[in-house]
């Protein structure tokens, strides 16, 4: 078992952040992923949507700042793991009892006959075979060097959509892959409790050794015995 199955076993997560006023907020008033700026009403969001995005390897949410947060979930809360490839048995079955639209359809409800409706393990197996399809199927890359964005690529972007919005109703509070660079959105701020700052790396050197690649060199416990810090040590730094 590796480090990130280990940590998603334990329930051990991480967020990454650069705002030092963000971490005093959320110690006050909790994580939110609704904010309001000078224009008005403005939500979080990331390749998976709108909402707090979180992640079992600390590397990945260092990626997003020189804050580190250890983080955890309130007992009860529901996520899908994408990070498990779809059963193919459970997606061959919905292609044969339904045809090839169940695969292809944004709308299930359209595909589905009127006295039918999905389980929620077939959901979950849908919702992961779109998920391999955007975002783990390599559909090459463009000019810029970036990953393309295919008309297929697309079509099964908009099925996941609709497949989180059933998920959703089902009383999931999150879906993500635990060990890819999206990690896991949270749709629900409030199931999310900040643990502890387990690194706060001074700006100079978080991007001298981001740059370099020597900052995911280091362990876990490297980086927190060097930069852990508690709250009132995060506010009254001047960095």
């Amino acid at each position: 078992m590796n480090e990130i199955e280990l940590n998603l076993k334990k329930k051990i997560f991480f967020h990454g952040t650069q705002s030092k006023d963000d971490v005093i907020a959320i110690s006050k008033e909790g994580f939110k992923s609704e904010y309001k700026d000078e224009e008005g009403r403005w939500y979080r969001d990331g390749n998976l949507g709108a909402g707090i995005y979180i992640t079992c390897s600390w590397k990945t949410a260092l990626w997003f700042g020189n804050i580190l947060l250890g983080v955890s979930l309130k007992t009860g809360t529901k996520i899908v793991d994408t990070g498990k490839a779809a059963d193919t048995n459970t997606i061959n079955y919905l292609k044969k009892e339904f045809g090839n639209n169940i695969l292809t359809s944004h709308n299930i409800r359209k595909v589905l006959p009127l006295n039918k409706r999905l389980t929620l393990k077939e959901l979950i197996e849908l919702t992961r075979y779109h998920y391999c399809k955007v975002w783990e199927k390599n559909w090459g890359r463009n000019k810029m060097g970036f990953p393309k964005w295919t008309t297929k690529r697309k079509r099964h972007k908009r099925c996941l959509d609709s497949c989180v919005s059933l998920i959703k109703q089902y009383g999931f509070h999150g879906y993500g892959n635990p060990d890819d660079d999206n990690g896991i959105v949270i749709f629900s701020a409030d199931r999310i409790v900040l643990n502890e700052i387990a690194a706060f790396i001074p700006e100079p050197d978080y991007s001298r050794m981001d740059e370099s690649g020597t900052l995911y060199d280091l362990s876990l416990g490297t980086i927190k015995s060097k930069w852990s810090v508690n709250l009132e040590e995060l506010k009254n730094s001047s960095i």
